[in-house]
């Protein structure tokens, strides 16, 4: 799972596959794995955003019965939420 970072917010589903990406791309196909990289407007601390992701997760698991909990790896450039 890799969370993009600031400059690759959007909803055109393609601004968070750039060149941080490619190599996280590149392993994940030599080992027959799946790469998740969702994009969001704001920030990933939102629950909304949480809640979206975690119900993807659930629907792959209930249609792949080779994705693992356990083996799930998450990377990221992170996006802060601003303190007020």
């Amino acid at each position: 799972m890799y969370f993009h970072g600031g400059l690759q917010r959007g909803t055109n589903n393609t601004r968070q596959i750039d060149g941080n990406i490619d190599r996280l791309l590149d392993n994940a196909q030599e080992r027959g794995a799946y790469l998740y990289a969702p994009q969001t407007l704001g920030f990933w601390t939102d629950s909304v955003t949480l809640s979206t992701i975690m119900n993807a997760i659930d629907a792959l698991k209930g249609t792949d019965s080779n994705v693992k909990l356990k083996r799930i790896y998450v990377t990221d450039i992170s996006i802060t939420e601003p303190k007020t």
